[in-house]
């Protein structure tokens, strides 16, 4: 049985109640204080992280809280391949600047405005549910789009933008964040906040407090040569299914002689690999 992040964790007991052998898979795909769940979720996935069979996170730095004696495991984010591969058409007019951001995770419209309102001369096209906003005119909102239909605006943008309001504790999304590897996949620089600056080769930071170069920040990304290298380590769905598989507690009777699941190192060692894991 897989649970995510989320309301569905409310499910675990009576999972354990209508079979006790069932063998419970939690995926931590976000923190569930940074998406603002209640207090009761949060106390509830702390129980939830010591009593399943594995709990897969999608950065190391998601299991620096988790209370210790649970079994752990990192399952690195992955995207669509052959689908941005298969992307040939631009929707963008010949010779015009674009800039994209997709998701409305902690966004900020602020950002947003400021990087318009600096330059012009570039298009941003900004794709999610609630992202409506005071925009300068050179701002175009979407809305919420079947994915098939956000690819093209990713693949064939200038630089994408990550428009994370963070603190400390959202340092996990350098690893987790879907976009940032959408955008790396098709070698954009990246816009993002100055908290982000040296999570990827491809960063472009911008100050969070508001008071820096927008301007200077938007031309750094339009000229920034792009390095085939910013794909590394990048996986497909498909490889990382392969890999959550590997880590899936097996049957007594497949698994005769090893351990259900691999217990791996708690907080500091988790910090200890997270500058090669998912860099």
């Amino acid at each position: 049985m897989l649970l995510e992040s989320g309301t569905g964790i409310c499910f675990f007991d009576a999972i354990r109640r209508t079979n006790k052998k069932a063998r419970v898979v939690y995926f931590r795909r976000d923190r569930l204080d940074t998406i603002g769940a209640s207090n009761y979720l949060v106390k509830l996935e702390q129980h939830l992280s010591r009593a399943c069979d594995l709990v897969l996170v999608n950065s190391p730095r998601m299991a620096e809280h988790l209370p210790a004696g649970g079994k752990l495991a990192f399952a690195p984010q992955a995207i669509d391949k052959p689908a941005f591969d298969g992307c040939t058409v631009s929707p963008y007019p010949r010779s015009s600047r674009n800039a994209v951001a997709v998701g409305n995770m902690l966004f900020d419209s602020v950002a947003i405005s400021a990087m318009a309102r600096h330059s012009p001369e570039v298009m941003f096209h900004l794709f999610g549910n609630g992202m409506s906003g005071d925009y300068p005119s050179n701002v175009k909102v979407y809305g919420e789009r079947p994915f098939a239909d956000i690819i093209p605006y990713i693949k064939f943008a200038d630089f994408g933008i990550a428009p994370y309001p963070m603190t400390e504790r959202e340092l996990y999304l350098a690893q987790s964040s879907l976009k940032l590897l959408q955008y790396s996949y098709c070698l954009l620089p990246i816009v993002a906040p100055d908290l982000l600056a040296g999570a990827r080769d491809n960063v472009i930071p911008y100050d969070q407090a508001g008071e820096g170069d927008w301007k200077g920040v938007v031309e750094r990304a339009l000229i920034a040569a792009r390095d085939p290298a910013w794909r590394d380590g990048i996986l497909s769905w498909d490889e990382s299914a392969a890999r959550i598989e590997a880590e899936l507690p097996r049957p007594a009777a497949s698994s005769a002689g090893s351990p259900a699941a691999r217990s791996l190192p708690g907080a500091a060692g988790w910090k200890a690999q997270s500058q090669s894991i998912g860099s």
